[in-house]
């Protein structure tokens, strides 16, 4: 809601992704159909989390998406089953695309990126496939972003924890076509695991891939979602859009030196007071709405935000800083997270909205 430069952006880039994918936020995301800048116009609000479908018959593990309500996809897929290696899709046309990307891919470049740069402007940690006599074997290299550039590359995921599937867990290639540029990614419980099957797999190129077909009943199986996250860096996202939301309505608290500690979290995770916090009736009415409460208490401002209405609630206090005059006073932002649009309330505006909310009329 107001203008940060680029260092700064990309540091919240971070800390939003743990709360908007990777935390329990992600899932009411999802559940909700909210996407965010990048749009898919092929499956719209699709989970983030990495997410399975368990196949208890044959004890394998497949790669699915789950989007817009849980609804769920397969991706199309090569995996490892048992001793070979075979292709997992929803559809010929998915089979089509996977061997496409992947012959584009063994044809140009035959490098996996491994790891990110940790800083920005710092090199990605790759691994070079070579054919040496008729076999594959692996290289470890780095790439800066330009020597990257349009590069048909493979990005290695590792496989969180998710303890009720994870022994069952053979390394995958899949096709990530949920959005835009398509791409492969391998996905195993290690990077020796992961490079290791892309060998395999490669060595193997002349050889048939067994199509699985599936019917819908596939859809409806159980489905396992890996939720790990930093909740240390989702509660500094918390922080940031509360201490974004003060800035922007009330612009003369920006220098204010009792925001320090607050700012101090956010960029390097030092202590405040906060946590998780409880639903309040005549507060959290509207189920459709976001908001943000500044709410002024003895020992200073509490800033207190209420996701898809109020399903998730997390507050903060500003020790020692007087928003408001008396104790008790507050003003409330509200968010329609359906249409993007936002206003803000002084005191008595909001609590009468939310006497209106629950059909309580002055006589």
């Amino acid at each position: 809601m107001d203008c940060v430069c680029e260092t700064c952006n990309k540091s919240f880039s971070k800390i939003e992704r743990e709360l908007l994918q990777k935390s329990p936020v992600g899932s009411m995301r999802s559940a909700e159909g909210i996407e965010g800048y990048l749009k898919n116009k092929t499956r719209p609000a699709s989970l983030k989390h990495q997410t399975f479908h368990f196949d208890e018959k044959n004890k394998i593990v497949y790669e699915v998406e789950v989007y817009n309500g849980f609804k769920s996809y397969i991706r199309p897929q090569i995996i490892k089953v048992g001793d070979n290696i075979c292709a997992a899709v929803p559809s010929q046309e998915g089979f089509e695309a996977l061997k496409k990307a992947f012959k584009d891919w063994r044809n140009e470049h035959l490098i996996m990126v491994t790891k990110y740069p940790s800083e920005a402007g710092g090199n990605y940690e790759a691994v070079k496939f070579l054919s040496k006599e008729d076999k594959y074997v692996d290289e470890k290299i780095e790439l800066s972003k330009a020597e990257l550039g349009n590069k048909k590359v493979i990005y290695y995921s590792l496989m969180n924890d998710c303890n009720e599937i994870k022994e069952y867990f053979q390394p995958r290639m899949f096709f990530d076509d949920s959005g835009k540029p398509d791409k492969l990614i391998v996905r195993s419980r290690n990077l020796e695991e992961g490079i290791q099957f892309v060998i395999d797999l490669l060595n193997s190129r002349n050889q048939e891939t067994e199509n699985f077909s599936y019917s819908e009943k596939h859809e409806k199986s159980k489905i396992f979602v890996s939720t790990q996250f930093n909740a240390v860096m989702m509660q500094q996202a918390l922080v940031k859009i509360g201490l974004n939301a003060l800035m922007y309505y009330y612009p003369e608290t920006k220098y204010n030196p009792s925001l320090k500690p607050a700012k101090d979290f956010i960029v390097k995770g030092t202590a405040i007071k906060a946590g998780i916090d409880k639903k309040i009736d005549l507060l959290d009415t509207r189920r459709d709405m976001h908001s943000v409460l500044f709410y002024q208490l003895e020992e200073g401002l509490m800033i207190r935000t209420s996701l898809f209405g109020s399903h998730f609630i997390y507050s903060f206090i500003i020790e020692g800083f007087r928003l408001f005059q008396g104790n008790g006073h507050f003003s409330g932002l509200e968010v329609d997270y359906k249409t993007a649009k936002q206003k803000h309330y002084p005191m008595g505006e909001y609590l009468l909205n939310r006497a209106n909310d629950l059909g309580c009329y002055e006589l």
